[in-house]
């Protein structure tokens, strides 16, 4: 499921950078065009604290519905 949401957000932000004219991959390429690296950082930055954001998320769910994960005997 982790690496799934991965490949999933990963996807999202090339497909914002391809075919979009907003949101934060399309930000960063726009930003790219004029040189502006403040931007470009701080959409990477964005990125990667939603991408983190969304594994913890899934950790804490994975310990309320499967608690037995890790319990071998």
């Amino acid at each position: 499921m982790r690496v799934s949401i991965g490949f999933t957000y990963t996807t999202l932000v090339s497909s914002e950078i391809v075919a979009a004219t907003s949101g934060v991959g399309w930000m960063v390429l726009d930003a790219g065009r004029f040189l502006r690296t403040d931007v470009i950082f701080a959409g990477i930055f964005v990125m990667g604290i939603t991408g983190l954001a969304l594994d913890r998320v899934v950790r804490l769910l994975e310990r309320r519905i499967v608690p037995w994960k890790g319990l071998a005997e």
